[in-house]
C-alpha cells in the first residue's frame, strides 16, 4: 500500500476511533447517572424496608432491554448479558447504600 493510503487510512480511522472514544465516555456518563439513581432506589427500600432484589422489576428491565436489542439490531445474547451486568453491579449499589459522587437529579 503506497505511503499516502497508508496515511489517508491512518487518518480516517483516527476519526472514527475519536468518534468511538466520545460515545464511550457518554456511555459510562449514562451509566454512572443510572447508578447513582439506583443509589436513591436503595435508599428509599431501606426506608421503607422493602427487599433489594425485586425480581419482577429485574424481569421487566431485561425486557426492555431485549426489546431495545431487536429494535436496534442488536445481538441478543450480548444485551441480555449486557443487562444482567448492570442489574447485578445496581443491586449491589443498592445492597451497600454506598455509591459516592453523586450528581443533582436530572429535571
Amino acid at each position: 500500500m503506497p505511503l499516502s493510503n497508508i496515511s489517508q487510512y491512518n487518518l480516517q480511522t483516527e476519526k472514527i476511533r475519536a468518534k468511538i472514544n466520545a460515545i464511550d465516555s457518554n456511555l459510562l456518563k449514562l451509566l454512572k447517572l443510572r447508578f447513582e439513581f439506583c443509589h436513591q432506589i436503595g435508599t428509599l427500600k431501606k426506608s421503607f424496608q422493602q427487599p433489594i432484589i425485586q425480581t419482577q422489576r429485574n424481569n421487566e428491565v431485561i425486557s426492555n432491554y431485549l426489546n431495545y436489542a431487536k429494535q436496534y439490531g442488536l445481538n441478543r445474547r450480548f444485551v441480555e448479558q449486557l443487562v444482567r451486568l448492570i442489574i447485578d453491579e445496581s443491586c449491589k449499589i443498592q445492597k451497600s447504600n454506598s455509591f459516592t459522587d453523586p450528581v443533582s437529579l436530572l429535571p
